[in-house]
């Protein structure tokens, strides 16, 4: 009854997406890629994942012969117009693809801020940002600073690695090999963990 009722919602859901993009699509959208990687089943193929994907129901791709005719990824959309606030400095390299950010002033503008975010967010471009972060203070970028701090806060999931020592012949190797279990560890313990292995190498 589940599966009958997940077909059916998946059916109402399907049926309600707007029309396969076509001739007339013309920039990369992420929300709708993916009609570009779900094409048709090769004509008179036998073997079908699921047989309501059909032309009436699931809008998709027009018919392909095979996976190799594929048609090629649109373009990615043009940037929109920077904005002009004063607070900060756009710019863009089209052959690279970047995205320079340089914020000169103290107060972050909530245009710069927004434009930022929505940059961010694309695939197509690679966002770079200067001057977020200022007056730092080098006192705190200090062991004993991090562990005052946050000492009590727990990471999780830490991998564990074991030495295993075998012979090869008359000549003995180490393998490190990782567990499979996932451990947690406050910060100022690994900060200590770090210490000892420090003393250890400067001791040999």
């Amino acid at each position: 009854v589940q599966s009958t009722q997940c077909k059916g919602q998946l059916y109402t859901y399907a049926k309600d997406l707007p029309p396969a993009p076509r001739q007339g699509w013309q920039v990369y959208e992420e929300e709708s890629a993916w009609r570009f990687y779900n094409p048709d089943f090769p004509k008179g193929a036998s073997r079908r994942l699921n047989v309501s994907r059909t032309h009436h129901n699931i809008p998709h791709m027009v018919s392909f012969e095979s996976d190799e005719e594929l048609r090629p990824l649109p373009p990615p959309p043009p940037l929109p117009k920077f904005p002009e606030t004063g607070h900060c400095t756009w710019s863009y390299n089209n052959d690279t693809r970047v995205v320079l950010a340089n914020f000169h002033s103290e107060t972050l503008h909530h245009d710069d801020q927004n434009f930022l975010l929505r940059m961010m967010e694309r695939d197509d471009i690679t966002v770079i940002s200067e001057g977020l972060a200022g007056n730092l203070d080098q006192s705190l970028w200090t062991v004993g600073s991090i562990s005052c701090r946050i000492g009590s806060d727990f990471h999780h999931k830490i991998r564990v690695f074991r030495k295993n020592r075998y012979k090869v012949g008359k000549e003995e190797f180490e393998q490190l090999v990782e567990t499979k279990e996932w451990y947690k560890m406050r910060v100022s313990e690994y900060l200590r963990y770090l210490a000892m292995v420090c003393d250890n190498q400067m001791t040999r």
